[in-house]
This record gives structure tokens, C-alpha cells and sequence, in this order.
């Protein structure tokens, strides 16, 4: 999912939102995504022309200088999981396919191997004043539903991959691990927090050190973090990691945790319902998007029984959920869960994701405010 002006934008899938934001936004016209507008409530499609990824979920969604990125994922049908990549130009409402070509003839393209629920965080080059844009991926599930712990590199400029190899052991192969990057003009580093291994949910947190290429793991907190929990949603804003929601041993819950990346602490929000207002804000394989540096907006997911096509407002500061209410005319997207978002210039948009069903492969854009990450 990604956000531009005020609009949310949403295809298919899962995605991870990353830290590193453009510093200005494109003002181009957007077709073929369906949009959702707060003020007023309500979806609408974004027609696209031309190619698109198939149907899939699990995937990796994310924005970069106005083109959405997307990676991998998940089908119901062979081949199963993918490793393709597709780029959609939000200017001229098209996509396209990412050809990864070798270095010479008797050499095979270096890409990664097909995933799904793999974890997504985009970074810029040092300086941070430098255009060059790049993408980490780690770990997932794949095609066989095994865990995978490898960590790769895309570069947005060359578009060419390359496997990182760490110096030192890391945080094991895992799923749905929350990965953002938190850089300086000297250093870039990775987060990792938790994640899916097999049947148990995940509690612990590392640092991966680029210059070094060596993991850390943190556990000096300042705090007692959070429950171990799995299929959570997360963003990263001002030095901060939101985590709503998820799974932990059979429960659905709906609390929101706050890591500060300076204190090295965890934080509960214990939030109550706006009066008047039924909120159910439990849920897993939803996805969350920002909306400042203290609200946020999640919507879809499921609580194991259904999946939901409602989305979600909460506020940090008055520690309030307010439901977001489309009028009875309005379009709406399928309920579904398992999807990413991507944001640009105050729009959210996501592809894809799933029913127990069904495998969606449409594009749908939301009004969210300015993101500031």
C-alpha cells in the first residue's frame, strides 16, 4: 500500500513499510488503483492498462521517487511462491516486470530464491543526500513453507540483487518479521523484531550492522518488551516502531506497542473505544499505515473466523480507536487479508492479498494525510 496526497492506493498482498521517505511529492495524476478519501470516505478504482503481476499474497509492496515496488508473494496454484519483482508508475498508471539480467552469457542472474511473508525495508545510500535508493529483504517462507533466514540487497538504480552475507550469527529464518532501517549520514542499520518460526511466534529484537555486516541482538531494554506474537502489522515513523494486532498462542489481539529507537523501550498504548463507536480492532494479517507521527490507520485483516474490509483510525496521543465509515453507495474493497501497503505523498496503495478462497490481484489507493517517516 502506498499513500499520495491525502490518498490511499492498496493492491493484493502484505507489505513492510520502510523508514527512508522522499522528501517531496509528485503532484502526477493516478490511474488504475482504487483510492479511499478520509475526509470523504470512500475507495475508488485505479484503472491500469497493460501487464500486471498475477493474483498473489504475502508479497513485499513499497514506493520509491513515485514507482511502486513489488516482490514476491504467494499463489494458491503452482508455482506456488514467486521471486519476480514489478515496478507500477503511479505517473502513467502502468506496470511492468523487472528483468534481472546475468553479468555474462555463462552466468545465471543473481536473484533471490521465490518467497512469501518475507520481511521488506528501504534505505538510502550514505550520504543520505545521495538519489541512490535501496532495498532490503530477509528471510520469508518458501514455495515448501519452510522458513528462510537469508538477508539480499536490491539496488533501485542498477536494479541488481546481491546476496549479504553476515560476519556473525543472526536472528535464524523466520517469517513476517517487522524490518526497518535506521540510518545516519554515517551509519545504516537494520531492525528486526520478531516474526513467525514455523508454529511459535517470535519476541526477539536484532541489529544489523552494515558496515560490520554483523548481527547484534538487543536485550538491554529499558522496558519489558511485548507479548511473543506473530502475522502483527507495523509501521516505522520518528524514531519510532508501531506494533498492532497479531496472533499469540490461538488469541487475536488488538493492543499497540511503541519501541523507541533512542530509549530502547517498550511502551503499551492502553486505548479505549471513541463513545458511541463499536470497535473491534482485533485482528491479524491486516495492514497498518501512518498518518502522522502519532496516528495511524489499519484496515482489513482477519480474526481467524472472517476477514474484514473495515478500516480503522488510532490515535496515539488521545489513545482512541474511531472507525472509519464509508456512506452506503460508496465502493469498498473485498474483504481479505495477508497485504501490504505502499506510501507516496499522502496515499496509501495495496495489490493483492487473499480470502480462504480467494487471491486477489487489484490495485486500490487510500487518502491517509502526510506520512512522516
Amino acid at each position: 500500500m502506498i499513500s499520495v496526497q491525502n490518498t490511499l492506493y492498496f493492491f493484493n498482498g502484505n507489505t513492510r513499510p520502510g523508514p527512508a521517505a522522499d522528501k517531496t511529492c509528485c503532484s502526477a495524476p493516478v490511474t488504475a488503483v482504487r483510492q479511499y478519501s478520509v475526509s470523504s470516505r470512500v475507495w475508488s478504482n485505479v484503472v491500469y492498462s497493460g501487464w500486471k503481476p498475477v493474483a498473489r499474497y504475502g508479497h513485499s509492496f513499497s514506493e520509491i521517487n513515485g514507482i511502486l515496488w513489488l516482490f514476491g508473494g504467494a499463489s494458491s496454484h503452482r508455482p506456488f511462491c514467486f521471486n519476480d519483482m514489478w515496478k507500477y508508475s503511479i505517473a502513467t498508471g502502468q506496470w511492468s516486470p523487472i528483468i534481472i539480467k546475468s553479468k555474462d552469457e555463462n552466468t545465471p542472474p543473481v536473484i533471490p530464491p521465490p518467497r512469501s511473508f518475507h520481511s521488506w525495508a528501504t534505505g538510502v545510500a550514505t550520504p543520505l543526500s545521495s538519489p541512490r535508493r535501496f532495498s532490503i529483504v530477509f528471510g520469508g517462507t518458501d514455495c515448501s513453507l519452510a522458513n528462510i533466514g537469508d538477508l539480499w540487497k536490491f539496488d533501485h538504480n542498477t536494479q541488481e540483487w546481491s546476496e549479504i552475507v553476515a560476519e556473525s550469527a543472526g536472528p535464524g529464518a523466520r517469517a513476517r518479521a517487522a524490518t526497518s532501517i535506521y540510518q545516519s549520514d554515517e551509519t545504516v542499520n537494520l531492525i528486526l523484531y520478531g516474526g513467525d518460526k514455523k508454529e511459535s511466534a517470535l519476541d526477539d529484537m536484532w541489529l544489523f550492522d552494515f558496515s560490520s555486516l554483523s548481527w547484534t541482538q538487543l536485550s538491554d531494554f529499558n522496558s519489558e518488551p511485548m507479548s511473543k506474537r506473530g502475522k502483527f502489522s507495523f509501521i516505522s515513523q520518528l524514531n519510532k516502531l508501531f506494533v498492532f494486532g497479531g496472533s499469540s498462542q490461538g488469541r487475536v489481539l488488538s493492543d499497540v506497542w511503541i519501541f523507541d529507537y533512542m530509549t530502547k523501550s517498550w511502551k503499551e498504548v492502553q486505548w479505549i473505544s471513541k463513545k458511541g463507536s463499536l470497535i473491534h480492532p482485533e485482528r491479524y494479517g491486516h495492514f497498518t499505515v501512518p498518518v502522522d507521527g502519532n496516528s495511524f490507520i489499519s484496515c482489513a485483516g482477519t480474526n481467524g473466523l472472517s476477514p474484514f474490509d473495515d478500516c480503522v483510525l488510532f490515535d496515539s496521543l488521545t489513545k482512541e480507536w474511531v472507525k472509519l465509515t464509508l456512506p452506503a453507495s460508496a465502493p469498498s474493497i473485498d474483504p481479505r487479508f495477508d497485504t501490504n501497503p505502499a506510501y507516496y505523498c499522502g496515499s496509501t496503495y495495496v495489490y493483492g492479498g487473499r480470502t480462504t478462497v480467494l487471491v486477489y490481484d487489484d490495485l486500490w489507493m487510500m487518502s491517509t494525510g502526510q506520512v512522516l517517516l
